[in-house]
């Protein structure tokens, strides 16, 4: 059975009307909300109005301002501007006329720009300028940029943001890039799964292994993860995913393992997650080896695809979130499950790949593409890198999927392998 969803659409302009209507035919999709701006979105939910299960954004640039005002508490998208998107615009453009190796293009990579005019049997391109999506540039930014070209001797600034589309209107050629189907469609999809795949996650059983010096006083706390303890023959804390997430704040903290004064001297504490009790309890008792490397006090959360949660309460009544806060090498190799000679090579290679495919680490590293495969999701469940996916040249061809690596700044180029 097919769940149906309820999506909220968050930009304006008529690629919004576009996006708005290919989601309202999504399988799945029940019911479809506009919001013209991630403002009328934060002060729809300010409102306490009900919200949708998931959000698909414009474009990347509305996607990172909602993630920066921390309105991203479900599952959410942004459609992607393909290859295959900007050969549709170059062709149109080349038809009236203009000269399309003199443009100026902003959001898309420069490998994305390249595959369009290579798509069109086009290489020299060294004429076009292109400036790719980077945090912190605004409308203005873009605009100021295409300006700055056109000025130069640019026929046509082409981008994938309304707002920058409408700074431009008045006094610059500006074409707006539209989205294709397939990959609106494609954002839909996955959406649609990734709230299929939360609802059942949320019934997922969720098992605490033990060690404490005063496991009797965990019997009180009980409620706090919505579930029950076993004292019987030892100490197991017994909740699902959904009370255990609500319980650690969504995963990035582990409140009783910094509060001393609740349950006092050692406590380590290893959670599995999984759809059965037997598979929940392997896991946590990997989970708890892990734990008990950590510190007297420590708590591990280990799902079915990976660590979820690493904590560890580096004094009395104070943290160490190993998810969140620490930064140093030794740490970050700790939560992703990987060697710190490994990571310190990543990085390496992140620092001039990024992001990176599968292939490409597997090239790095000197390893198989699924080996390559399976380290950069241990990175993305450890809030290490973010994945996405792109369509193969805009073509519907299988999907290229990619890994941003985040690399800390405190991290060190190069050092003892």
């Amino acid at each position: 059975m097919i769940s149906v969803v309820h999506i909220g659409v968050v930009g304006h302009g008529d690629v919004a009307e576009i996006i708005a209507t290919a989601v309202d035919a999504g399988t799945g999709v029940t019911r479809t909300s506009r919001f013209p701006t991630v403002a009328a979105l934060e002060a729809h939910l300010g409102e306490g109005e009900p919200a949708a299960d998931a959000w698909l954004f414009t474009d990347i640039h509305t996607h990172h301002e909602a993630e920066a005002a921390g309105l991203l508490d479900r599952p959410a998208a942004y459609v992607i501007y393909t290859a295959g998107a900007l050969q549709q615009v170059l062709i149109t453009a080349l038809r009236a006329g203009r000269d399309i190796t003199r443009v100026s293009i902003d959001t898309m990579s420069d490998a994305s720009v390249t595959r369009a005019y290579a798509g069109a049997d086009m290489r020299d391109i060294d004429a076009v300028d292109v400036l790719p999506f980077r945090p912190g540039l605004t409308a203005a930014d873009y605009a100021a940029f295409h300006r700055e070209r056109v000025a130069a001797g640019a026929e046509l600034a082409v981008t994938c943001a309304a707002d920058v589309a409408e700074a431009l209107a008045p006094d610059t050629p500006v074409v707006l890039m539209r989205p294709l189907r397939e990959v609106i469609d494609s954002a839909v999809d996955a959406l649609v799964v990734e709230v299929q795949e939360r609802d059942a996650e949320g019934a997922q059983i969720a098992i605490g292994h033990v060690e404490a010096d005063a496991p009797g006083l965990l019997a009180s706390l009980s409620g706090d993860f919505d579930g029950w303890v076993s004292m019987n023959p030892a100490t197991v804390l017994v909740s699902t995913r959904g009370g255990l997430e609500s319980a650690t704040r969504t995963f990035t903290t582990f409140p009783l393992v910094d509060d001393a004064d609740l349950v006092p001297g050692r406590l380590r504490i290893g959670f599995g997650i999984a759809f059965s009790a037997a598979e929940a309890s392997r896991l946590a008792d990997r989970a708890l080896k892990r734990a008990q490397l950590l510190g007297e006090r420590s708590a591990v959360v280990m799902g079915r695809h990976g660590v979820h949660l690493v904590h560890v309460a580096s004094e009395p009544g104070g943290a160490a979130d190993k998810r969140g806060g620490d930064t140093d090498l030794e740490s970050l190799a700790l939560r992703a499950g990987l060697s710190v000679r490994n990571l310190r090579s990543i990085f390496d290679y992140g620092r001039s790949t990024n992001p990176m495919t599968a292939r490409g680490l597997a090239g790095h590293l000197g390893i198989q593409d699924r080996s390559a495969r399976r380290i950069l999701n241990q990175l993305d469940n450890a809030g290490l890198a973010e994945r996405s996916v792109e369509p193969v040249n805009g073509s519907g061809g299988r999907p290229a999927a990619t890994y941003l690596v985040s690399i800390p700044s405190t991290v060190e180029a190069g050092g003892p392998r």
